[in-house]
Formats: structure tokens, sequence, C-alpha cells
């Protein structure tokens, strides 16, 4: 591959919080046109492959054909709701990777692709596409020197995605408790047997499984040189009689949380859409605010 197509313009993209902190942003790459043709080429021969030879975790949502941020809420809370209307409750816990696309290892991610079967000139053509990568950061016109990408895969590219999603495909494998992924979005959710409510007791076999789980995760990604921001993590106790165990990583104990934003959806630990649907409507008001403003000017 031309060694012009693997320079990218680092574009910051600002999430939310203070403008002054670099972890607030988001790099997306702009890169070559002529590239991203030849990617979705590529994109589509793996695509296949994993498709028809049925590779990819069910777990994962994410950058799939006919699953979306909507399937992935849908099928987590129906699992919630079911096991809230046996009378039992759960923990559930939310997950944060830090620079999760940047931190991939491009040595583990050929190493999982040729375990996935993917080899020959498509392999080679993908280490050539991430070998030798440089990129600059534009802001406001002005670009930095160029800098060597020694990992990661470049986000704002075609092939991105999906090479991310072979990456954290084995992600599932071990782990007892219920797991839902959206690219890197993770949650991981277990039931707490509390019906017996005549003896007073709790099944407590579903929070250590979970607490193994949250073991489990850390291991896999001290294993593939990934990395969770522990202080981001949360967990969400839902049900009635939930005993509220206090689970950690990394021997840092997790927050507990009433609400988390959930694919962009506010749920809450009594899975009332209300507050959700409250700041819908406050959003589409301010909207309509503006339009009429515009339009009496």
């Amino acid at each position: 591959m031309p060694r012009r197509m693997e320079m990218c313009k680092c574009n910051p993209i600002h999430k939310k919080g203070t403008g002054r902190s670099l972890v607030n942003y988001r790099p997306v790459s702009l890169t070559s046109q002529v590239c991203k043709v030849l990617e979705s080429i590529i994109r589509d021969k793996i695509m296949e492959h994993l498709s028809e030879n049925n590779l990819l975790n069910d777990a994962q949502h994410g950058f799939r054909e006919g699953r979306s941020c909507l399937t992935n809420l849908l099928e987590t809370l129906e699992a919630w709701t079911e096991i809230i209307d046996d009378g039992d409750c759960l923990d559930v816990a939310y997950l944060d990777f830090r620079k999760a696309f940047d931190l991939v290892s491009h040595e583990h991610l050929i190493y999982k692709m040729s375990k996935y079967g993917i080899s020959g000139q498509i392999l080679d053509w993908v280490k050539d596409f991430l070998s030798e990568r440089t990129q600059r950061v534009v802001i406001r016109g002005t670009a930095s020197p160029a800098m060597n990408v020694t990992s990661g895969v470049p986000q704002g590219s075609v092939l991105g995605p999906i090479l991310f999603l072979i990456f954290i495909n084995d992600l599932p494998l071990g782990v007892l408790s219920s797991l839902s992924l959206f690219a890197d979005d993770s949650k991981l959710f277990n039931r707490i047997v509390t019906s017996k409510k005549k003896n007073k007791s709790h099944d407590m076999q579903g929070s250590i499984e979970l607490q193994e789980d949250l073991n489990r995760v850390l291991e896999w990604a001290k294993k593939w040189k990934m990395e969770f921001n522990v202080e981001k993590c949360k967990i969400m106790h839902l049900g009635h009689n939930n005993p509220r165990v206090t689970y950690n990583m990394d021997d840092v104990n997790l927050k507990a949380t009433n609400e988390e934003k959930d694919l962009g959806v506010l749920i809450d630990h009594k899975l009332d859409f209300g507050k959700h649907i409250k700041t819908i409507v406050g959003k589409a008001n301010r909207v309509l605010g503006m339009i009429r403003i515009s339009l009496c000017t």
C-alpha cells in the first residue's frame, strides 16, 4: 500500500465534559478516499467469511447487519424484566474501556484474525494497512508534525469497526453471567435469587458469579493489553429486596448508581423511563422554540 494512503488527519471531536481535558475528546481519522474504497472491499470479504462460518459472538450488536443499539437494549431489557417478574432481582455491571479502539494491539489483532481463518492476501493487506501508519492532529486548520501510530484501529475508517469486533469477539467466552456488547460498550449482569422470601434468604450464587466474571474480563483485558477505566465502571442494583452486594475490579470497589445512560437511553434502577422521556421532550421543545424564533425573524 502506498505510504501516502496510510497518512491520516486526526480531528479531535469533543464528547462531553470540560474541553480542557484530553480524555473528553474522540480522535476521528480522515483517511484517503481511495483507501476507503479498498477498505470496503476487504471489509465485505471479511464479513462474508465471519457470517458464513457464524464466527461473531451473539452478544455483539455493534456494526452488524440487522443489529443495532435498539436490538441491544430490547434484548437486555426483556431479560431484566423477566427476572424481576419472576420475583428475583439482578445486578448489572456497566463496564468502561479506556481508549478501546486506540489500544488494540496490531500483533494480537493479526493473531486473532488468523485464528478465525482469515489468511492469505486479505490478512497480508490488513497487516500492511495497519503497519507504518502516521497521523497528524489538525485543530482549526493547524496540523501537528506527523507521528507514528503503533497501536489501535483508525476511528473514522471503513475497516476499523470490523477489526475491533474481531479483536473483542472472544471477550464473552468463559463468562457465566450474561454479557451484552455494542462495540466496546459492555454490560454484564446476573440474576440474584430473592424469591425465597419465606426463608428470608438470598441465593448469593449470582453475586459470586458476577464478581468472578468481573475478574475474568479484567484478566482478558490484561492478557490482550486493553484497559478498563475502573473509576467509570458502575453497578446498578435492580429489583426489590436486592442485597446490594459491593463488587470490585482490580481491588477498587465499583460505584453503585441508580441510573445510567445506556446507548443513549437513560435507564434507572426501577426501569422507569419517565426521566428519559422528560429529557427528550425538553430537547424537542428547545428545538421547536428555535424553529419558531427563526420563522418569526
